[in-house]
């Protein structure tokens, strides 16, 4: 259960920052982070993805990358966002709630 928790709060720690911002400035960083990292890091495809041009995406990842302090660590901030992604999922799929 300790796991869990540990897990959610760490997720929590990731993606609420950008939900927050998210609320306030409606730019659809969950959406594009996620696309961001299924797509492998490529702007192009995460557009055409999003139905945005690929220098929104840019700006968007920017933006996720300064709001979690991560601007000048592109690797970590792929790390941090995966790993709360997965958890995400699957602790979605335990509840039975579909991932953003």
């Amino acid at each position: 259960m300790k796991e869990k928790l540990f897990l959610k709060e760490y997720m929590e720690e990731i993606l609420k920052p950008l939900e927050e911002y998210d609320k306030v400035h409606k730019l659809d960083l969950i959406k594009t982070v996620e696309a961001y990292i299924n797509n492998d890091g490529n702007y192009k495809n995460t557009g055409l993805e999003i139905a945005q041009h690929e220098n929104t995406v840019r700006y968007r990842i920017s933006a996720a990358k300064k709001i979690l302090d991560l601007e000048n660590n592109h690797l970590s901030f792929i790390e941090q966002i995966s790993i709360a992604f997965k958890i995400k999922k699957i602790l979605d799929k335990k509840r039975g709630f579909k991932a953003i």
